[in-house]
This record gives structure tokens, C-alpha cells and sequence, in this order.
């Protein structure tokens, strides 16, 4: 097979990802729209709130009748009604008068101003002693405070959390417009791949790519299709790959796609109608020998055979990819990725001129947590296991001595 196509830097190749195109869009139930993302702006139906509300419980006053009370010195009002949740108020608070109201109540006419509950005393029936001068304003909620009719909620790119969904439905949205969830295809290849409960033969190992990677891709919330385990034939794996990327958005293959001669997976890819490979090897480690292409109607993506080399691409790139088709911007995918700031339990050696991303557990420990790399050749599923997170080795370092403070990309 020839040799790696064009060698380019983790930098580079989230460049190239964050070229391609989000999916069309959609209108769905804003109330099942948890993790689409957002296709255009979200934009408050209503002012919120639409009437002036108290923000605690207590009584509602004019502050002015108020300015002569203190914890020593109380004022005693009338207690003129009460306002009840979800009711307009049938009672005005007139000089020399308070009405009772709870968190969320509307505001009676003539009150200005909430004095809680723990600054009273009631003193008969239909009294109350005020403890605090109140300022105009303590403790509401006026029209609009919160959003005006048309502000801007959400904007375009955001994956929505479940915190979002309520957030949608309170500014009086029952539907919105996200992108297409990614439909993604998984292929893993290899004649010498078995089931899990299968007895292992001479040279032949267990199937963790193909699990590995469908998991990853619902996590990340595509839409899968799994074809399972292609063997190492020509005909075949040209047949299945035609099939996938018909079917899907994007088509992630795991293994044959370093420079072995039974390596299948750049020259098929070659032979497809319209397909460009945009690269072929990115300067980390593990990982090197990862493709990216494109088709007309699919993104390609071919990572190496080894698990835990396949799980780092995948959690890098392969995650990139997927949310970028799902609407995703590549600056807010790579902001808001999740890390945690540790102190490096043991020195970790690297090689200049390519980018190592070492698997890490976190362990508690006084102030930061530990990181304590993982060690194990690519191959070694056991340092999947184990780790909680990534350590990036930047690609002029030759390595991060022990006791550093770094930052793990959280898994």
C-alpha cells in the first residue's frame, strides 16, 4: 500500500472537520428536543415573566410606609388579603395596608416592594409588624426582567441540555428548529475478529471495535447502523462500504487503514465514485494512521485497528466529526469540551513532532486530583478500562515531568 497520504497535525485535522457541512433541518416538539442542536436563533415568545411577581414569600407593601421601620422600631400594618399562585390579585395594597403574597404571586396594585416572611410578626388576626424599611423594588420580579418579547434565548450551534428543554417551553415555544440527528454507519475489519462468545482461535481476538465505536457514536447522539465485521476481501468490503455510505451521513471504519498489504480500507475508499481522501495520517499518538475523506453524500472515517487507538481517535476527532454534521460549531465543540485540572502523578516521555494523548485514571488526592497515566502499547484494552481522561503531550514537548499541573480531556 503506498505510504501515508499527506501526514498533517491534530490541529490541521479538526480544521479539516470543521469544513463540512451541518445537516439539513428540522422542526420537532420542543418538548423532546433534548441534545438536537439549535438551527437558527430561539427567541422569547412572551416577556418573562408577564406580570409584576413577588420573588419570596411575605407581604407586599408600598415602601414608603415602610421607611420608618427597623429591627427595634417595627411598623404595624393592615393586612388587607392575600394574592394566591396562579391568581390576579382581587385586593390593592393602599397607604397604611400589606397583602400577603408567596414566591411567584402577582404583585397587588400599589405595592412596590416585598418584605419576606422572616422580617414580620403577625399581631392579631389582620395585622402585621414590618421589622425593615423596604426599597422599591426588594424582593419582585417586573415585566420583562428576565427576557423581552424577541430577545434572543439561544443561538444557533447549541446542543440542547435537559436544563434548555424547560427553558424552551417557559419562553412559550412548543417546537424548534434543530439540524438532522447524524445517521452513522459502523464497519470493523479483520478476518481474525471473533464474537464475545466465541472460544478464541490461533491469532484471533475478540470484537471490541465494532462495540467500541457504535457506543461512542450514540453517545455523542447519532443515529447508528452497524454492519458489523467486514472480512478482509476486496469484493466484500468494497460492497459493504458502497452500502454504508449510501445509507448514512457518516461512515467510520475501524482497521485497515495503515500501509499493510491487506490494507483495504484507502483504496476502496479511492475507487468510490466522487470520493477525496483529505488526509491520511495525523502526527499523534496512538492513532497515525487515521483517514479522512469525503463523498458526495457521506464523511468517511478510518481509524486504526488497535482498541484503545481506536477509542482515542474516536474521542478526538470521530466525536468532532458526528456533532459537527449534527450542527455543532468546531470553536464551541472544542470549548466546551470537559477536562479537569490534576497534578501529573509520575513523569510521562514523549516524542517531538507529534502530539501523544496518554490514557489517565484520576485518583482523589489533597488539592488536585492525581492523573496517573496509564501505561500499555496501543493494543492493551485494559488501559481503556482504566482510564478516566486524556493527556495531551504538546508536539514540541519531549514530555511532562511529575507533580506538573495539567488538564485531562475528560472520556
Amino acid at each position: 500500500m503506498k505510504p501515508f497520504l499527506n501526514l498533517v497535525t491534530a490541529e490541521q485535522a479538526y480544521r479539516e472537520i470543521g469544513t463540512f457541512e451541518p445537516l439539513g433541518t428540522e422542526r420537532v416538539d420542543a418538548r423532546t428536543a433534548l441534545g438536537r442542536v439549535v438551527a437558527s436563533e430561539v427567541r422569547a415568545h412572551d416577556d418573562i415573566p408577564h406580570f409584576d411577581r413577588s420573588n419570596m414569600d411575605g407581604f407586599a407593601v408600598r415602601a414608603a410606609d415602610t421607611s420608618a421601620a427597623s429591627e427595634r422600631s417595627s411598623v404595624v400594618l393592615d393586612v388587607a388579603g392575600q394574592v394566591l399562585m396562579g391568581q390576579a390579585p382581587t385586593v390593592a395594597v393602599e397607604p397604611g395596608t400589606a397583602v400577603r403574597v408567596s414566591t411567584g404571586a402577582m404583585m397587588p396594585p400599589g405595592a412596590d416592594a416585598v418584605v419576606i416572611v422572616e422580617r414580620t410578626e403577625e399581631v392579631g388576626a389582620s395585622r402585621v409588624a414590618i421589622r425593615e424599611a423596604a426599597v422599591a423594588g426588594q424582593y419582585t420580579v417586573g415585566v420583562g426582567e428576565d427576557l423581552r418579547t424577541g430577545d434572543l434565548v439561544f443561538s444557533p450551534g447549541r446542543r440542547l441540555k435537559g436544563s434548555d428543554v424547560g427553558v424552551l417551553t417557559g419562553v412559550g415555544l412548543s417546537t424548534v428548529e434543530v439540524h438532522r440527528i447524524p445517521r452513522v454507519g459502523i464497519m470493523a475489519t479483520g478476518d481474525e475478529i471473533v464474537e464475545p462468545e466465541d472460544e478464541l482461535g490461533p491469532g484471533q481476538v475478540r470484537n471490541v471495535n465494532q462495540y467500541l465505536l457504535a457506543s461512542l457514536a450514540r453517545q455523542c447522539g447519532a443515529d447508528v447502523s452497524d454492519y458489523g465485521v467486514v472480512v478482509d476481501r476486496e469484493d466484500v468490503f468494497t460492497g459493504t462500504l458502497t452500502r454504508a455510505v449510501a445509507d448514512n451521513d457518516a461512515v467510520f471504519i475501524s482497521g485497515g487503514s495503515s500501509k499493510g498489504t491487506r490494507d483495504l480500507t484507502r483504496p476502496t475508499i479511492e475507487a468510490l465514485e466522487g470520493a477525496r481522501i483529505v488526509l491520511h495520517g495525523i502526527a499523534i499518538a496512538p492513532g497515525k494512521p487515521t483517514i479522512l475523506a469525503r463523498t458526495p453524500g457521506a464523511a468517511i472515517m478510518g481509524l486504526p485497528g488497535n482498541p484503545a487507538a481506536a477509542a482515542v481517535v474516536f474521542a478526538l476527532f470521530g466525536q468532532t466529526l458526528v456533532r459537527v454534521l449534527a450542527g455543532e460549531s468546531l470553536e464551541r465543540i472544542r470549548t466546551t469540551r470537559p477536562t479537569v485540572r490534576a497534578r501529573l502523578a509520575e513523569a510521562v516521555a514523549s516524542t517531538p513532532g507529534r502530539e501523544d494523548y496518554v490514557r489517565t485514571s484520576l485518583e482523589p488526592a489533597d488539592g488536585l486530583p492525581e492523573a496517573r497515566p496509564q501505561r500499555g502499547k496501543s493494543v492493551a484494552i485494559s488501559t481503556i478500562a482504566r482510564a478516566d481522561g486524556l493527556l495531551r503531550i504538546p508536539l514540541s514537548s519531549e514530555g511532562i515531568e511529575e507533580g506538573t499541573e495539567v488538564d485531562i480531556i475528560l472520556l
